[in-house]
C-alpha cells in the first residue's frame, strides 16, 4: 500500500506533509497487528489452561478408587504439596466468586472486569501511544484519529467470533458461547467507542468542501451509523466497513468477519436439515416430528418430541427452538434448555454394565425424546401456554445442542443448586452423574442435590426422572436429595423418602379427599434417598456438609435465580471453602454456573 493512497482522505489539499508522518503511517499498520499478537496470546493462554483442566480431570479419573467412608480423616496440619491447589482456588475466590453488583439483578465477576479493563487499556493504549507530532501541527490529530479506526476496524473478527453459535473460540478455550456472550457485547461496545474517536478525530481534521463525494466516505457514514443504532442486522456496519477500509487496501481487517459469519450459518443449516429432516422431505422411521405440549405444572409447559437416533446431547445444553405455529414472526427461535439427559451417550460397555447389575435398560422414554420445560410468561411462552393447555400439538424445528456444560465424572463429590425453572439445568446432570456412578467406580462418591421450589406441584417438572434415576443401586454412592419448597403450609411436615429402592410406594397423608398439595406431596415421598423441607435451603451449611465429606475434588453446580447464585458465591468465599482448607486438606472446589438471561 502506499503512502499517497494512505493520505489522500485526510490531508487533500495540504501543502507539506511532516518528515515523521511517514512514520506514522507505517505504526497505523503494525499497531492493529500487535493488539491481534496480544489478543491472540490471550486467547492462546486460555486454550492451554482448558487443555490442562482436561488432563488434570483425566488424572483425577484414573486416580479415583471407591473408598469406604473410614479412613477418609483429613489432617489439619497444613501441606505444602497442596500449595498450587490452593493458589488455583485462591484464584477462583477472587476471580469468580467475587462480583460487581451493576443493579436490576444483574452482576459481573471480577474476571470479567479484569478482561473488561484490560481490554479497554489494550485498545486505547495502542491507539494514543506515539501519536505526539515532533514537527508540531494539526497532523497529530490525525495520526490518532487513523490509528483508531484501524484498530477498530481489526477488531470485527473478534467481535463476529465471539457472538456466533458455533464458536471457535468457545471451541479452543471451553468456556461455552452463551457466557462469552458478555464479552461479545463489551468488545462490540469498545469498538464503537473507537470508531467514535475516529469520527470525531476525522471531522476535527476537516472533511473538505465535499466530504461525502467519495465513496469510502459514504461507506464509513453508513457504518458508522449502523454500528451505532444497530440497525436490524449485524452485518451492515461489516459491509459498510469493508467498503471504507478497502480503499486503503485494509480489507483484509474486515473479510474474515464475513468468512466466520458464513462458517456459522453453513453449520447452522446444516444441523437444522439434518436433525429436523423429515420435515423437509427425507424420509424417517421415526415419523412424524411434531411435539406435543402439555401444562406440567401451571406456569410451565413440557415439550416432548422424538429426533433421529444421530443427535446428542451433553446433559445441561440447551438448543434453539423454532415453533411456525406459535410465532408472529417467520424463522422466531428461542434458546431453552434440554431439561434431560442423554443416556444414549453412555458407552455402549457402559450400557451393558447397567443392565447386568440393575436388571433394567436404559429407560427407553430418555433415548432420543427430547424433553423441554418452558416457563410462561409474556408474548411467546404465553402463547405457547395456551397450545399446551389444549394439549396440543405443534412443529417444531430444533438448532443445537449448544452449550459447553461441565464434565462431573472426574469429582469425588458433586452439589446441584436449583432454584425454581433452574432444575432444567440441574437433572440432566443430575441423571446422567447417577447412572455413571452405578457402572463406573471413578465417577462421584457424595452426591447432593438441592430444589427449591415456590409450590409442591413443581415437582412435575422433573419427577418421572428423578424417580427412575433414584431407584437405581448405587453401591458406594451416598445420595441426598433435598427439596425445598417457599410456601409450604407449616402444618405440613417435613417428610423423608426411604433410603433403598421402592417395593410399594406409601402415601405419608392419609385423607379421604386428598388435595392436590397432599397428592404432590405423596409422589416426592415415593422418592428415595429424598427429603422435603421448609423454606429457603441454607447454602452455607450444605457447603460446609459437602465440603466435610469429600475426599479429593468437588464441584458445585448452581442454576437460579440471582439471589441464589449470590448466595452461593458468598459460601464458598468463607474459610471453609477457601484457600487454607485445601493446604489442610480440603477439597478444592469448582463452580459452575448457569444463568436465566443475559443482560
Amino acid at each position: 500500500m502506499s503512502t499517497a493512497s494512505i493520505l489522500r482522505p485526510v490531508l487533500a489539499g495540504a501543502a507539506s506533509v511532516p518528515s515523521d508522518f511517514i512514520l506514522s503511517q507505517s505504526r497505523a499498520i503494525e499497531y492493529p497487528k500487535e493488539v491481534w499478537y496480544c489478543l491472540g496470546s490471550f486467547i492462546f493462554l486460555l486454550m492451554v489452561g482448558n487443555i490442562v483442566s482436561i488432563l488434570s480431570g483425566l488424572r483425577r479419573r484414573r486416580k479415583a478408587v471407591r473408598k469406604d467412608a473410614e479412613g477418609q480423616a483429613r489432617s489439619e496440619a497444613l501441606s505444602l504439596r497442596r500449595l498450587p491447589l490452593a493458589v488455583v482456588n485462591a484464584w477462583r475466590v477472587v476471580a469468580f466468586r467475587s462480583v460487581v453488583d451493576l443493579g436490576q439483578g444483574y452482576s459481573v465477576n471480577l474476571a470479567e472486569v479484569f478482561m473488561t479493563a484490560g481490554y479497554i487499556v489494550v485498545l486505547f493504549a495502542w491507539t494514543l501511544i506515539n501519536t505526539t507530532n515532533l514537527e508540531g501541527s494539526r497532523l497529530d490529530i490525525s495520526y490518532w484519529a487513523g490509528r483508531a479506526g484501524n484498530i477498530a476496524s481489526v477488531q470485527l473478527p473478534l467481535v463476529v467470533a465471539l457472538g456466533m453459535r458455533n464458536n471457535i473460540i468457545a471451541f479452543i478455550t471451553g468456556v461455552s458461547f452463551e457466557k462469552l456472550n458478555y464479552m461479545h457485547r463489551m468488545t462490540a461496545r469498545t469498538v464503537c467507542v473507537l470508531l467514535w474517536v475516529h469520527s470525531g478525530g476525522t471531522i476535527k481534521i476537516g472533511l473538505g468542501p465535499t466530504p461525502f463525494a467519495e465513496g469510502y466516505m459514504k461507506a464509513g457514514l453508513v457504518a458508522m451509523v449502523a454500528f451505532s443504532v444497530l440497525l436490524l442486522v449485524s452485518i451492515r456496519p461489516a459491509l459498510g466497513s469493508y467498503f471504507h477500509t478497502k480503499t486503503f487496501g485494509l480489507d483484509y481487517y474486515i473479510w474474515p468477519s464475513f468468512v466466520l459469519w458464513g462458517f456459522d450459518r453453513a453449520v447452522r443449516v446444516i444441523r437444522l436439515v439434518t436433525f429436523n429432516h423429515s420435515y423437509f422431505g427425507f424420509s424417517t422411521g421415526l415419523g412424524t416430528f411434531n411435539a406435543t405440549a402439555d401444562v406440567v405444572a401451571p406456569g410451565f409447559v413440557r415439550l416432548r418430541f422424538r429426533r433421529p437416533n444421530h443427535l446428542h446431547w451433553a446433559p445441561g445444553q440447551s438448543a434453539f427452538l423454532t415453533m411456525p405455529d406459535v410465532s408472529t414472526i417467520p424463522f422466531e427461535s428461542h434458546p431453552f434448555t434440554i431439561a434431560n439427559a442423554d443416556l444414549d451417550q453412555l458407552h455402549h460397555s457402559e450400557a451393558a454394565d447397567f443392565t447386568e447389575k440393575t436388571g433394567q435398560s436404559v429407560p427407553a422414554s430418555h433415548g432420543k425424546d427430547l424433553v423441554f420445560v418452558v416457563k410462561a410468561r409474556e408474548g411467546f411462552t404465553k402463547r405457547l401456554n395456551e397450545i399446551a393447555k389444549k394439549d396440543g400439538s405443534l412443529k417444531i424445528f430444533i438448532d443445537g445442542p449448544y452449550g459447553a456444560p461441565p464434565n462431573l465424572g472426574n469429582f469425588d463429590t458433586v452439589v446441584f443448586f436449583a432454584g425454581g425453572s433452574g432444575v432444567t439445568f440441574t437433572n440432566p446432570l443430575f441423571v446422567d452423574l447417577l447412572h455413571r456412578a452405578s457402572v463406573d467406580a471413578a465417577a462421584a462418591r457424595n452426591i447432593i442435590f438441592v430444589w427449591a421450589v415456590r409450590d409442591l406441584e413443581h415437582i412435575n417438572l422433573v419427577y418421572q426422572d428423578l424417580l427412575d434415576s433414584l431407584r437405581q443401586e448405587l453401591p458406594g454412592v451416598t445420595v441426598d436429595v433435598r427439596i425445598h419448597v417457599t410456601s409450604m403450609t407449616s402444618d405440613v411436615p417435613s417428610l423423608r423418602g426411604s433410603e433403598e429402592s421402592i417395593s410399594a410406594p406409601v402415601s405419608p397423608i392419609s385423607v379421604e379427599s386428598p388435595t392436590k398439595e397432599h397428592d404432590d406431596m405423596s409422589k416426592i415421598v415415593q422418592l428415595p434417598r429424598t427429603r422435603v423441607e421448609h423454606g429457603r435451603p441454607d447454602v452455607r451449611a450444605i457447603i460446609e456438609e459437602a465440603a466435610s465429606l469429600a475426599a479429593g475434588s468437588m464441584a458445585v453446580n448452581v442454576c437460579g435465580p440471582a439471589g441464589l447464585t449470590a448466595d452461593l458465591r458468598k459460601a464458598l468465599r468463607s474459610p471453609a471453602a477457601g484457600p487454607m482448607s485445601v493446604l489442610r486438606g480440603g477439597p478444592s472446589i469448582s463452580l459452575f454456573v448457569e444463568a436465566f438471561g443475559y443482560a
